[in-house]
């Protein structure tokens, strides 16, 4: 689910913007087509449709201010707009705990043992992060009618040949979704987001390899880049799909 190529694409891009003007409905249609290929490919709509959240579990490692740092991470996903994320980290021999917790409008951090309300900056990174995280799915499915769509043309991903599509909805940063060609499969996604230090990035997110989890293709392996370098290579050993809302208590704020 990624990003790559960004003169080619940029060049597309601007193309793309005069055809868009005269024709905007042709590309609605063409990037549909694009997406309907990805769905049957991860599983179909119906499947897609019925997925209300998840739940993964990780392990990897992760770049923290230049330390590598092995971890492993539990996350669950209301595709409501809701998160709840516990990561476990050991770097020299110590280890840490963090619990990051949003329950669409209020977030907390928990670490040491110490609860922390959320920045307004945090907050509104956990808002797109949530949305992201239910978007894929749901434009697959053709369940969110909002989304305008705009064909990017081909680039590589992974050594394949890959269409982007860019997702445009209003209120929310625009996400670059990469399909590949052969297989259907989305690679690669692409969004504008913040690091760790709290400045501006290009984050793109790489599936190098997928499994199946109650009928649908997962990410299984995947590469985290941000401004094209490698801050976080993961592997999920769990997967879950909820054809039903997650409990909202599992995103209470902390005792």
């Amino acid at each position: 689910m990624l990003i790559q190529v960004e003169n080619g694409v940029k060049a597309s891009f601007s193309l793309l913007i005069v055809l868009v003007m005269a024709c905007p409905a042709s590309a609605q249609n063409e990037a549909r087509v694009i997406l309907d290929k990805a769905a049957k490919a991860h599983g179909g709509k119906e499947k897609l449709a019925r997925i209300k959240g998840l739940q993964v579990t990780c392990k990897g490692s992760m770049d923290l201010m230049g330390l590598c740092v092995d971890y492993t991470q539990e996350s669950t996903i209301d595709f409501s707009g809701k998160v709840k994320e516990t990561v476990e980290a050991s770097a020299h021999g110590r280890r840490g705990r963090v619990t990051t917790i949003f329950d669409g409008k209020q977030g907390w951090v928990v670490a040491n043992g110490t609860t922390t309300a959320m920045s307004k900056e945090s907050l509104d990174d956990m808002k797109e992060f949530a949305y992201f995280q239910a978007l894929v799915p749901r434009i697959m499915a053709g369940e969110d009618k909002k989304p305008r769509f705009t064909r990017l043309g081909e680039s590589h991903v992974n050594g394949r040949t890959a269409v982007g599509i860019n997702v445009s909805s209003k209120g929310h940063r625009d996400v670059c979704v990469y399909i590949a060609k052969e297989k259907g499969l989305i690679t690669k996604t692409e969004r504008r987001t913040t690091n760790a230090g709290g400045q501006e990035c290009t984050q793109e997110t790489l599936v190098l390899e997928f499994q199946e989890v109650g009928g649908i293709k997962f990410n299984k392996r995947v590469v985290v880049n941000q401004d094209g370098k490698k801050k976080m290579e993961f592997e999920i050993t769990a997967a879950r799909v909820f054809d039903k809302p997650v409990a909202n208590d599992t995103f209470a704020k902390p005792d």
